[in-house]
């Protein structure tokens, strides 16, 4: 048998650096308009691809493994990981579309070092590195390939982050609106000569996405939304996470009043002047933490990577690959 074609990429985790919350939609979902950038920790990515019997792309044998510091039981418990359902979503595509002969079998390697429930996107981040991966594999493979904003369109039904990560590869930030699935690209300006410096801190919780928004839902009546617009914090689900996660009250009240939350939690972060600043910003939470008695999941000083998912190995035959 041929040795498999491998491909990696890295997905990097993201900050909202503003999220205003427009109203409930028709649909169930939220409008939203937010500001994002990709920092690192980064998730990676391996995907390879075996020749196997011919089968219906439904039938696609994906083989999915887990490893990684932040590869936690909740990561672990879930019925069907993202990663996986972007890269069967890519396949089934491409089999609509083009007839695609489904003649081979998929393993990823997933390594985690973004933490979970956390607000910085590491499952959506995951999902289109994934689908960047399979889609260059089955391509080298079989000479077929799904177009790009066909791609778009298949990871916005995955999730609403999905699509920044794709869509701002090459420059790690973008403004997103909708539910989050319409994106604007966008690129730093001529005064920004660095990257952004930001404090990190994962609490020792995490957030619920869906509780989230639903906490925000019960007060989110025309005059609380205009008084959470108004209030100091970018995020306007900040007072919806605390509802959820209490314990980000202490965090807050610890940390003091240049961290915001990032996405619905429970990630914290502060945008620091140069890198003295972010260093006493991250001696200043190591201390909260201390008096607290908690020890964060991550805490550390982080910078824009100046991408979204990115190819770091293009497709070539593994020399030997797993068993």
């Amino acid at each position: 048998m041929n040795a498999p074609l491998v491909a990696t990429a890295l997905a990097p985790a993201k900050l909202n650096t503003t999220l205003r919350v427009l109203g409930r939609r028709a649909d169930g979902f939220h409008e939203l308009d937010t500001s994002m950038v990709c920092i690192g920790p980064c998730d990676v990515v391996e995907a390879r691809l075996r020749p196997a019997p011919p089968r219906p792309a439904h039938d696609l044998v994906v083989r999915l493994a887990l490893e990684g510091s932040a590869a936690t039981d909740d990561v672990r418990a879930a019925p069907q990981n993202l990663a996986e359902r972007a890269a069967r979503a890519y396949v089934e595509a491409l089999e609509r579309r083009t007839g695609l002969c489904v003649d081979f079998a998929l393993e990823l390697d997933l390594v985690k070092n973004v933490p979970s429930r956390a607000g910085l996107g590491g499952a959506s981040s995951d999902a289109a590195a994934a689908l960047l991966v399979v889609r260059d594999l089955v391509l080298v493979h079989s000479g077929q390939v799904l177009a790009w904003a066909d791609c778009l369109d298949e990871l916005a039904e995955l999730g609403s982050d999905t699509v920044f990560f794709a869509a701002a590869r090459f420059t790690g930030r973008g403004r997103a609106t909708g539910r989050g699935e319409r994106v604007e690209v966008l690129s730093r300006t001529g005064v920004e000569r660095e990257r952004g410096r930001f404090a990190l801190v994962v609490p020792d919780v995490g957030c619920s996405t869906p509780s989230v928004y639903a906490a925000f839902a019960l007060g989110s009546g025309p005059a609380a939304v205009g008084a959470l617009a108004a209030s100091s914090f970018a995020n306007d689900l900040v007072d919806a996470a605390r509802a959820v996660e209490p314990v980000l009250d202490e965090w807050f009240e610890a940390l003091g009043p240049r961290f915001d939350l990032s996405g619905s939690g429970s990630a914290l972060f502060a945008r620091a002047t140069d890198a003295d600043d972010a260093a006493e910003l991250v001696d200043q939470a190591r201390r909260a933490a201390e008096r607290l008695g908690r020890t964060p999941r991550w805490c550390g000083v982080t910078t824009e990577c100046g991408h979204g998912v990115r190819l770091v190995r293009a497709p070539r035959r593994s020399s030997g690959g797993r068993p």
